[in-house]
């Protein structure tokens, strides 16, 4: 049976969780149950970033520190947040299709804790590709449990660090959308001129950009006597380096992370080394950590990644980004008034199987273009289609269902994908 995902019910699954997260503060707990309250019940947009920008800085502070005590930078990164929710003001008008991405991120990881909770396919999470078993001895898989499973103990901080981080660098990738925005106005004054928006980084940004790329290109190997080592992979890195040559905001919030915060900048600086002593369990973990928060942000956004199974966090992130439909903010196309996409969100998921049922619900007052059916489903059943794997691995079956209950005939799109088989689309007659 599919479940609904709807704000009520994702607020209500964390509130009956919250007293279990040891790890959020006791001083925290009752000012986050009136925010998620405030989230919900506020009206404006304004308003709402707002509550989300302080619920956003109170997860994350108790996220991190149960990982790490380091807390050196997280001031610089709340002032970042603050500027952001300024900033976006700047981004819904000069993009017409940008939506909001603050409120985006705390609304992703309720959806992730609702999964965690309500599948059992998500309460053990299987962090392979950051941590691997490369020995294949008694003592290699000793180390892999002992690492893989201190993971699995801290899922759910692990897991709101990557939810609350990954749209950081939306504002570094929209701003050239701005920019040919604004040189086209100027062009009116003949005598004015404006270039091209580009960004250019100096011999000073060189080393950390590397050790950002050496860092999406490694895993913590388990190996044959039971060490740790880092091992990396160059054609991991030739692939980073083409995500942040693009500046796709996945990666770029990789890279603000890394400058922002002290526990990443430290423990990134292993990358760096060639041939790295064996690592005490402790390092390994804390590294897995870092590794696991960059490799899901970064490989949401990068089209060269492609998954066989749905038992990640990074499959994890790429799902919850994709159904958080039901509140994003925009700009009519046609009004520029402001409204709330209001889109039903179902989804039931197996081992193997997953299916999404999205249904338009009241769109009628903003008309054509965000009414355009065909459109969101094509967008949703290609991202599918190019992200997953069903010739081999554990998924065997994808199926996206988008109905428009808006129109008098109410049109319904369906995507179909079994494993063996070339997908099969249907559009309204």
């Amino acid at each position: 049976m599919e479940q609904e995902l709807n704000r009520p019910s994702l607020i209500t699954c964390f509130k009956q969780g919250l007293p279990k997260m040891a790890f959020i503060t006791e001083i925290h707990r009752k000012t986050i149950l009136q925010k998620l309250d405030d989230l919900y019940s506020e009206k404006t947009r304004y308003q709402k970033a707002k509550i989300a920008g302080e619920l956003w800085k109170l997860i994350f502070s108790d996220s991190m520190a149960a990982i790490t005590p380091n807390k050196r930078g997280i001031p610089e990164l709340f002032a970042y947040i603050d500027e952001f929710l300024e900033y976006e003001d700047v981004l819904f008008a000069v993009d017409s299709h940008y939506r909001d991405h603050i409120i985006h991120s705390i609304w992703v990881m309720l959806v992730g804790f609702y999964l965690i909770q309500n599948f059992d396919l998500y309460k053990q999470i299987k962090f392979s590709g950051v941590i691997d078993d490369i020995g294949g001895t008694e003592q290699s898989e000793k180390c892999y449990n002992k690492v893989h499973g201190k993971l699995n103990q801290f899922q759910l901080p692990i897991w709101f660090l990557i939810a609350l981080t990954h749209d950081l660098g939306y504002p570094i990738q929209k701003t050239k959308a701005g920019n040919l925005r604004m040189a086209k106005m100027l062009k009116n004054y003949g005598f004015l001129g404006l270039q091209e928006f580009q960004y250019s980084f100096t011999v000073v940004n060189q080393p950390a950009i590397d050790i950002l790329l050496d860092s999406l290109a490694s895993a913590i190997g388990c190996c044959a006597k039971g060490e740790y080592r880092l091992v990396k992979s160059q054609g991991l890195r030739l692939d980073a380096a083409k995500t942040f040559e693009n500046t796709d905001h996945g990666i770029m919030s990789a890279y603000l992370l890394q400058n922002k915060i002290d526990w990443i900048t430290e423990g990134l600086a292993l990358s760096e080394v060639e041939f790295l002593p064996v690592m005490r369990p402790d390092v390994a973990f804390n590294h897995a950590v870092i590794l696991q928060i960059f490799d899901a942000i970064t490989s949401h956004t990068n089209v060269n990644r492609y998954y066989r199974n749905l038992n990640s966090m990074s499959v994890l992130l790429l799902l919850c980004d994709e159904m958080e439909e039901f509140s994003r903010y925009r700009q009519s196309t046609i009004t520029h008034e402001w409204f709330e996409a209001q889109i039903r969100t179902e989804v039931k998921i197996e081992k193997t199987k997953i299916r999404i049922t999205y249904t338009f619900q009241d769109l009628i007052r903003s008309a054509e273009l965000e009414t355009n059916l065909i459109g969101f489903f094509d967008g949703k059943a290609n991202i599918m289609k190019q992200r997953f794997e069903l010739s081999t691995g554990e998924l065997d079956e994808i199926i996206l269902i988008c109905k428009d209950s808006t129109k008098p005939n109410k049109p319904e799109c369906s995507f179909v994908w079994k494993s063996g088989a070339e997908p099969i689309r249907k559009y309204p007659n």
